[in-house]
């Protein structure tokens, strides 16, 4: 892939815009005519393409661009002029605004024969722990890939869903905050006494950012009810700092 010209693809923050729509309808509702799909997808025109790189598990280059089709919560459909085994795992190159390279992953779920050439949907494995082998990633023309995809790889195939439960009793009264990060979304209850006063569920901030940067901002929460309000920090999955705080009787 080396030398390739990524200029006239999508870059990251356009991507991030995608996401934010998709989730955005998730979020409020939306629903897909296809009742096997737990989020809706939200066909795209005129936005840039996306470059492929390869995918396993023969690592077969493929340095071409693919048409965006649609994305959804989970995941994107793309157009390819040939067909990609179902189960690959897609290498995907993107470009920031300033021009910084960065490596992710998808994994193929759908794929049928369309005008132009075949229909690929990928979807972003939550519980995917482990990936093709990194021998491409060491090879000599993914050498300079290898530092960004490092930040991508983790958070996909080293990272379990984290869950984090915490308790704090005062004067008899026991409040407990449970919270679950995915890769994109997240949920969060509080109990007071063994009953649940406050939950909350949704997408995660800069979830596509998160992908790829260290420094993207984190999903900050608040939950109150019965005189407790919980907090916590949340990123693709790993729950940061969480506390508990207890009106005094």
């Amino acid at each position: 892939m080396a030398g390739t010209n990524l200029t006239a693809c999508i870059k990251t923050e356009e991507l991030a815009t995608l996401f934010d729509e998709a989730f955005s309808r998730w979020r409020n509702g939306s629903a897909d005519s296809d009742p096997r799909r737990a989020t809706p997808r939200i066909p795209v025109e005129d936005a840039a393409p996306l470059f492929v790189a390869s995918y396993t598990a023969r690592d077969v280059p493929l340095n071409c661009p693919a048409r965006i089709a649609d994305v959804s919560a989970e995941g994107l459909g793309i157009i390819l002029t040939s067909p990609v085994p179902l189960g690959a795992t897609l290498r995907i190159a993107i470009q920031n605004r300033r021009g910084d390279l960065s490596f992710g992953y998808a994994v193929v779920v759908f794929t049928s024969p369309c005008e132009g050439g075949y229909r690929i949907g990928l979807r972003f494995n939550e519980r995917l722990h482990a990936l093709d082998s990194l021998d491409a990633l060491l090879a000599t023309r993914w050498v300079a890939l290898r530092r960004a995809g490092r930040a991508a790889l983790r958070k996909i195939a080293e990272r379990p869903v984290a869950v984090r439960r915490i308790e704090r009793s005062v004067s008899g009264t026991r409040a407990e905050l449970m919270v679950q990060a995915h890769l994109f979304r997240y949920t969060a209850a509080l109990r007071v006494n063994g009953r649940k006063v406050a939950s909350r569920s949704g997408a995660l901030c800069d979830r596509f950012r998160n992908l790829f940067c260290e420094s993207a901002a984190p999903t900050a929460i608040v939950l109150a009810g019965r005189g407790c309000s919980a907090r916590a920090l949340l990123y693709p999955n790993a729950v940061g700092e969480c506390g508990i705080e207890l009106a005094s009787p």
